[in-house]
């Protein structure tokens, strides 16, 4: 298994990279391993999570990082043609948002494509339908992409396959706080009903709308 690459100023999410093209059992089990590593690591982290930034949704509205001000935020990065794990993740956030009922307004799911050259608005409305509406899309142009991944510190690497490319990047969900601070990480394969106790439990500690 190739070894995650780690960069100045952001060791700790070294250990985060579960790797999206892998199927393998052997795999999943150390990719789960790492994602655990990357969220008791990151508490103690020097290094700010999240920041500005400017995208747009699926409708085409500039949004950056003020325009759920008030609110916590629920935020993943990924890609519509991930073999496996986004589609995992996003599926387990669809039953963590029922999970909440009228509470899930209060935390937008934000799903960040990690792939502008082949995630049009249009492709990303489609693939989100199929989880849950309320998943808020959102993409931008390569810098604006690589700036928002650098914000959130997100490890993310391109690699070529035999039909053109993949990307491998860590999975791990970030909890924003309504203030915009981080609030904390969660792992991208937390069951759905897992997810939303550990949701309801913020709601029920902090505030926002």
């Amino acid at each position: 298994m190739r070894q995650p690459i780690v960069k100045k100023g952001a060791g700790w999410l070294a250990a985060a990279a579960l790797l999206c093209a892998a199927t393998s059992a052997s795999f999943v089990l150390q990719a789960h391993r790492l994602d655990e590593v990357a969220s008791r690591v990151a508490v103690k982290a020097p290094v700010p999570i999240g920041g500005k930034f400017t995208l747009r949704d699926t409708q085409g509205r500039v949004v950056t990082d003020k325009t759920y001000a008030g609110k916590w935020q629920l935020v993943f990065f990924g890609f519509t043609s991930c073999p496996d794990v986004c589609s995992t993740v996003m599926a387990e956030v669809a039953a963590a948002l029922a999970d909440l009922g009228p509470d899930a307004a209060r935390v937008p799911p934000i799903f960040i494509s990690m792939d502008p050259e082949q995630d049009s608005a249009q492709r990303i409305g489609d693939y989100l339908k199929a989880f849950d509406s309320r998943i808020v899309g959102l993409r931008g142009t390569d810098a604006q992409t690589q700036a928002a991944v650098r914000a959130f510190h997100v490890y993310s690497k391109k690699r070529a396959t035999g039909s053109g490319y993949t990307l491998d990047h860590s999975a791990m969900l970030y909890l924003m706080q309504p203030d915009g601070a981080f609030g904390k990480l969660l792992n991208g394969d937390t069951p759905g009903h897992r997810l939303g106790a550990d949701l309801r439990a913020s709601l029920l500690q902090g505030h926002g709308s």
